[in-house]
């Protein structure tokens, strides 16, 4: 049993279409199974594949990386 006052921290679970390959890599992503404790909070989706800025918005985002390297 855990006690949270005022609203509670979303969970966020992350899945995607793939996690190796050759560059240029697409990949699907998926947030459909993060939720929220707090049933009247809407979840919004803001996703950083590549440093600080936002690159993609929405639950299933696709990008692609075009530079080999560890993300």
């Amino acid at each position: 049993l855990d006690y949270t006052e005022g609203n509670r921290t979303p969970i966020a679970r992350i899945q995607a279409s793939r996690t190796v390959g050759a560059a240029p890599l697409r990949v699907q992503f998926s947030a459909s199974e993060s939720f929220d404790y707090d049933g009247a909070d809407s979840l919004t989706y803001r996703w950083q594949f590549t440093g600080q800025s936002l690159q993609a918005t929405g639950k299933n985002p696709v990008f692609t990386f075009t530079k080999p390297g560890t993300y």
